[in-house]
């Protein structure tokens, strides 16, 4: 008799489990946060910024939208990503070059912007912390010529994601204007 009162059960709690299970599936996939970036708003104002003042404190610009009215390119990492800043290290005082990493959105890329060693250039976007995650992205979207290009990006504990992006200046003799 038990073994009848057993199979009579198994039938139901079944279904119940398979119930439970579907709904706590649901409730993850609508408690879960997206993890982009936000990026700052159409109409937000951006703060303009020195490049030594960017250069020597990124910390105080984390998550902040920041123009620079005029960079020159000096190394480039891959079509979407160059430094600037200079790589002239004072002797005396045992520093790190003062330089600054720039990663160039896709959608510029994509419009045909492209710098160039010395290139003058003003910059629109957002500052952020460097991470392993971030690399990751960036191999996928093969952006690294090298590995050592890597390597140097990695090196960095800030960039700018640069949403913006005007030549002003082009090395190569060229005017040209991207936005």
């Amino acid at each position: 008799m038990a073994q009848v009162q057993q199979s009579k059960l198994s039938f139901p709690l079944m279904i119940m489990a398979f119930l439970t299970i579907g709904l706590f599936v649901w409730w993850l996939s609508t408690a879960s946060e997206s993890t982009e970036f936000a990026l700052a708003d159409e109409g937000a104002e951006a703060a303009l910024v020195d490049a030594q003042q960017l250069i020597a404190n990124p910390g105080a610009f984390e998550d902040e939208l920041v123009e620079l009215t005029s960079v020159e390119v000096e190394d480039l990492l891959g079509t979407h990503v160059f430094t600037f800043g200079s790589e002239e290290v004072d002797e005396e005082e045992d520093a790190e070059p003062a330089r600054f990493l720039v990663r160039l959105d896709p959608d510029l890329i994509a419009a045909g912007l492209q710098v160039l060693p010395e290139d003058q250039v003003r910059l629109v976007g957002n500052v952020r912390a460097m991470s392993d995650s971030i690399l990751e992205i960036w191999d996928a979207e093969a952006i690294f010529v090298t590995d050592e290009d890597r390597d140097t990006a990695a090196s960095f504990p800030h960039f700018l994601h640069a949403t913006e992006a005007d030549v002003l200046d082009s090395a190569d003799g060229d005017q040209t204007e991207e936005d």
